[in-house]
């Protein structure tokens, strides 16, 4: 078998999670977080670090469960669960912090990029779930 050289390319391109959507949607999120944050960081140490390691666990868990896209569904699509769970906690403690008066406009922007990637991620675990279709192979009739 010959061995491949630096310069042969293989037949199929490699998809890393940052090559995902809803990896790079995510890493989006946690930058909006991160600053949003920033302005009340020192006056609610807790409430920021809540908030910023629930956004960073969501792209976590997506990268996570990529290594098994291929292997095993059934522990893919519960780690695509737990970054669901990391929104919702996200989402209960933007509106915390929104009725602190801490978040202005950026919780209703938040809220939204919370949605949206909520029902990327429902989308992604139905299509996990569902039963894989048996090929049919089609034959020419005479």
């Amino acid at each position: 078998m010959p061995k491949a050289d630096a310069t042969s390319t293989p037949s199929k391109k490699y998809v890393g999670f940052e090559d995902l959507k809803i990896w790079q949607a995510g890493m989006d999120l946690c930058k909006d977080v991160y600053q949003a944050t920033e302005g009340f960081v020192d006056t609610t140490p807790s409430l920021a670090a809540d908030m910023r390691s629930s956004v960073v666990n969501y792209p976590a868990s997506i990268a996570q469960s990529h290594g098994y896209r291929l292997h095993n569904s059934r522990e893919y699509a519960h780690l695509l669960r737990e970054a669901r769970k990391n929104l919702t906690k996200l989402e209960i403690q933007t509106i915390l912090a929104k009725n602190l008066g801490l978040l202005n406009g950026e919780a209703d922007q938040l809220t939204k990029s919370i949605h949206g990637l909520t029902k990327m991620t429902n989308s992604l675990i139905r299509a996990i779930n569902q039963p894989k279709q048996p090929k049919v192979e089609m034959t020419e009739t005479e």
